[in-house]
């Protein structure tokens, strides 16, 4: 069995790179990015570097506002997806017939036409989608934004979502991280054996496999003092529920505690994060995470729809317990009570008396890296993806 994959940036594809390498299983590593620029654990011998499409992407990506200037409310982000469809093109030009069982793995929004030159050329088609199916996603988003109240595009166009059902269907195979992703698809019509579920994985070496530091880093100590603090990473969206955090830390009037936020701020949340109190402490980008994993009291990620959320995967391996919603994918790594607390999605009394208990509660951090420790990671990830892409290889025999 031999493996190509196809991803515009990078997501978790090195990982499973790595470990299709090591298992002598990786042919082709295609990629938007530089090839100075791929992870180092992806062979460069393997890597094939169509670098014209990110051009598109760091625009997006560096100048927003130009995405937002452009008048193409019928395909949103359309420098960011004008970066997807050439990558999915320079793709399908540059594959070779397949090898004996060869296996082609895509990322959704970017592989619709290397999934049908790929089917021409004899390969086995997998799509990897990390979020809920287009629509369910495109639901939730719609009323998330709506009910705040802005006049921006919706999140996901219907263009682009005709585009992803396409790649949805022309494949062999969709691969997903959680049950919430697989019954989003079931929800939308997709035959249950066409879907693998393969949760994703985390890095349990080096400063990340420890407890609680006893000595507290000096940049921790220059935001919060000496208090005990809840923590937040990732983008500062609504998408991730941090409107429903701020609501529910006021509402919770802890005096114990700071909350700290961690990632980039939506700009549609910008005044309302301002307008918190003293012990709300919003810092944007950190290049040192894992000390703000490793030093709080709790980790709070109430996202409204979350494929997986590699974040409380990451919190936990650090033995910080964790406050997730239904609508997170990695809800499925958490032990209810021993690792943290799963409550209902967008529902803020909930999360306001889940992290009042979760930080009196006394939590055994030991046993919460052990868990993940054995069950999660990247190791764990690559023996389950090796087990069903050989399923995938017998079945289409």
């Amino acid at each position: 069995m031999k493996t190509t994959i196809s991803v515009p940036g990078e997501f978790h594809a090195p990982e499973l790179a790595a470990g299709l390498n090591q298992r002598e299983a990786l042919r082709s590593y295609y990629t938007s990015l530089p090839k100075r620029f791929v992870s180092g654990k992806v062979p460069k011998t393997k890597i094939e570097s169509l670098w014209l499409a990110e051009i598109f992407g760091q625009v997006s990506h560096r100048v927003p506002q130009v995405e937002t200037a452009l008048p193409l409310r019928n395909w949103n982000r359309p420098l960011f997806r004008t970066k997807q469809r050439l990558f999915d093109w320079m793709v399908a030009r540059s594959l070779p017939p397949a090898q004996e069982n060869e296996i082609l793995v895509g990322f959704s929004g970017s592989m619709l036409k290397s999934i049908e030159s790929g089917k021409e050329k004899g390969y086995i088609t997998v799509v990897e989608r990390a979020s809920a199916h287009i629509r369910e996603q495109q639901k939730i988003l719609d009323r998330v934004y709506n009910n705040h109240e802005t006049d921006r595009a919706p999140p996901i166009s219907d263009n682009f979502a005709r585009v992803e059902e396409k790649e949805y269907r022309k494949s062999d195979y969709i691969v997903v991280p959680s049950r919430f992703v697989r019954d989003s698809f079931e929800k939308h019509g997709v035959k249950s054996d066409k879907i693998i579920t393969i949760p994703l994985g985390v890095s349990i070496d080096g400063p990340t496999n420890q407890t609680k530091q006893k000595r507290r880093p000096e940049r921790v100590k220059k935001v919060v003092g000496d208090s005990p603090y809840v923590v937040f990473i990732g983008g500062a969206r609504l998408r991730k529920g941090t409107h429903h955090l701020i609501k529910a830390w006021e509402n919770a009037e802890i005096e114990s505690h700071d909350l700290v936020i961690i990632g980039t701020v939506e700009d549609i949340l910008r005044q309302e994060l301002e307008k918190t109190g003293e012990d709300v402490h919003v810092l944007g980008w950190e290049d040192r995470i894992d000390i703000w994993y490793a030093n709080a009291d709790l980790f709070a990620f109430p996202s409204l729809e979350d494929g997986f959320g590699r974040v409380v995967l990451e919190s936990l391996s650090y033995g910080t317990p964790v406050i997730t919603t239904e609508n997170t994918g990695a809800k499925d790594c958490i032990r209810e009570g021993k690792d943290g607390l799963v409550i209902p999605a967008g529902c803020v009394d909930s999360l306001s008396s889940s992290i009042k208990l979760g930080i009196s509660k006394e939590w055994d951090r030991r046993d919460i890296i052990d868990h993940v420790s054995s069950n999660y990671s990247w190791e764990a990830y690559n023996e389950r993806v090796a087990s069903e892409y050989q399923g995938m290889v017998k079945e289409m025999e």
